[in-house]
């Protein structure tokens, strides 16, 4: 934990321009570098949980802003409706040919801008969704092991991350994208 209370590792992330989290030990531990960091939690785990959001969460705000857009669109439609029939009305009274004809062109005119308007965000929309369809795959543990990585536990199911946290004789478990093994350690290399 004493690289943790280092002067250099603290300015560090005092001046880091980017918001850092900090989830070094366990809750009991507490070090200079969790003072200084913009969130701070007890555990890696949780520090792992608080950077990435919940893929229920992100395809819950998609799912709205899909509906909001919907709305939004449905709303402009009715009121562009609205304002065509309150102006062919206005026309049908004059009984102007010409103001008639001028009229219908620039409600074509409104109703092609419209319908491109839409289709416009529509197309962002679509776009906006595909990236956050990448983001979600990028995120998933399963696409990690499917590249041919694999997941390696201690028999308590912590996750190994170093050599040094083994022995040899040592149990272990190892989760690949396709099922699970269970080895012995014969030697340890650092």
């Amino acid at each position: 934990m004493a690289c943790f209370n280092d002067e250099r590792v603290v300015r560090a992330i005092a001046e880091c321009p980017i918001p850092v989290i900090a989830g070094i030990g366990h809750q009991r531990d507490e070090s200079l570098a969790d003072l200084v960091a913009d969130v701070c939690v007890h555990t890696p785990t949780a520090a792992a949980e608080q950077a990435v959001p919940s893929l229920a969460d992100l395809y819950t705000e998609h799912r709205e802003r899909m509906l909001a857009l919907n709305d939004a669109m449905q709303y402009r439609l009715e009121m562009t409706c609205d304002r065509l029939q309150r102006i062919e009305s206005r026309l049908y009274q004059l009984k102007l040919d010409q103001r008639l004809q001028h009229e219908t062109q620039r409600l074509d005119w409104l109703q092609q801008r419209l319908i491109q308007g839409s289709l416009r965000q529509h197309q962002q929309a679509k776009q906006h969704c595909q990236l956050l369809q990448q983001k979600l795959g990028t995120l998933d543990p399963q696409a990690v092991l499917k590249r041919g990585y694999a997941v390696v536990r201690q028999e308590s199911g912590d996750i190994v991350r170093t050599a040094t946290e083994i022995s040899p004789g040592q149990a272990l478990q190892i989760q690949l994208e396709q099922g699970q093994v269970r080895v012995s350690v014969t030697e340890v290399l650092s």
